[in-house]
């Protein structure tokens, strides 16, 4: 069942479906995820609210790739990848339910050694055979000190509500592999309200799940230190250009504000920038959009999405 009929909104205790202006956004992001991963696609989506936009789509995007993302097939990518890291990489190390803290040792044999600190009363070298090189998590940035004396902590998460919107994805390995999937450039207290805000819930075996968008974004700037995550956020108004040194698949722009500063960044990601029709900076950012119109390459053929809802207007293109 598609995810645009799977998630429900609950008021009052009572689930109904969702606004039908928010199918956009769901069918967007689907789309997004299917694309090939050296698209480099462009799509501008120019709508009269942006509420929930940057948030739905995103989480319908990373939804439409999670399962690629723990197949055998990327099972096997991930494992080339770890074995080509330096030993003393710090990293994650799943047993069951809980997480642990270690670095990557030499391998042995075709097994992947991680010592975990402080297990125990001491140093413990666990071996990682490659079918369950998923098990093992990448610390992403600088990592000054891993925890000593560690029992191990449970996976946070709210694992009934994965489960239910995306059935064919493992709960436990969706909440212990941090990827970053996403970037999103905004206003960083919308964006954070938005994906907190309460009130999704899917159905399942007759039971309504209850869950926010957060649940399945895992926006690092919401987590812990050591808190894996799929998605990142960006200030618009920063400074600082958006780390690209390990590039999303996608990035998506929240804004006219944030599609004329940021629209230049080199990375290979795909690009989503969402226009607001009301926001006061639109004529500017249709301005910067004829000035960029030739770098446009082939457009892309959006038929898949269906009509499209009164005001709303989708374009498309190769870089």
């Amino acid at each position: 069942m598609p995810l645009l009929e799977r998630l429900k909104r609950l008021r009052h205790g009572e689930a109904h479906s969702l606004p039908e202006w928010t199918s956009l956004p769901v069918k967007l992001g689907s789309y997004l995820g299917s694309l090939s991963p050296d698209s480099e696609a462009v799509f501008i989506a120019i709508v009269p609210d942006r509420r929930l936009f940057a948030a739905l789509c995103a989480t319908s995007y990373l939804s439409a790739i999670s399962h690629d993302l723990l197949s055998g097939e990327k099972s096997n990518e991930y494992y080339q990848e770890l074995c080509n890291l330096p030993s003393g990489t710090p990293v994650t190390l799943r047993k069951e339910e809980r997480i642990y803290y270690g670095y990557l040792k030499q391998k042995r044999g075709d097994w992947i050694g991680v010592q975990v600190e402080g297990e125990e009363g001491g140093s413990t070298e666990r071996l990682v055979p490659p079918g369950h090189s998923l098990r093992i998590g990448m610390l992403d940035g600088e990592v000054d000190s891993l925890p000593t004396n560690q029992r191990g902590h449970q996976l946070r998460g709210n694992r009934e509500f994965i489960d239910a919107l995306l059935p064919d994805v493992d709960p436990l390995g969706f909440l212990s592999q941090s990827s970053h999937d996403c970037m999103i450039v905004g206003l960083l207290r919308r964006l954070k309200e938005e994906a907190d805000a309460e009130g999704f819930a899917v159905e399942q075996e007759g039971k309504m799940i209850s869950g926010c968008l957060q649940d399945i974004l895992r926006i690092g700037e919401l987590g812990g230190k050591y808190e894996n995550y799929r998605c990142t956020l960006h200030r618009r108004s920063g400074n600082v250009p958006p780390n690209t040194d390990n590039p999303p698949g996608l990035v998506i722009y929240d804004g006219a504000l944030a599609f004329m500063k940021w629209r230049h960044i080199r990375s290979p990601s795909d690009r989503l920038a969402i226009l607001d029709t009301h926001d006061p900076a639109f004529p500017q950012a249709v301005d910067a959009l004829r000035q960029d119109a030739q770098m446009r390459g082939e457009d892309i053929d959006l038929s898949d999405l269906g009509s499209l809802p009164s005001g709303v207007e989708i374009l498309g293109y190769h870089r």
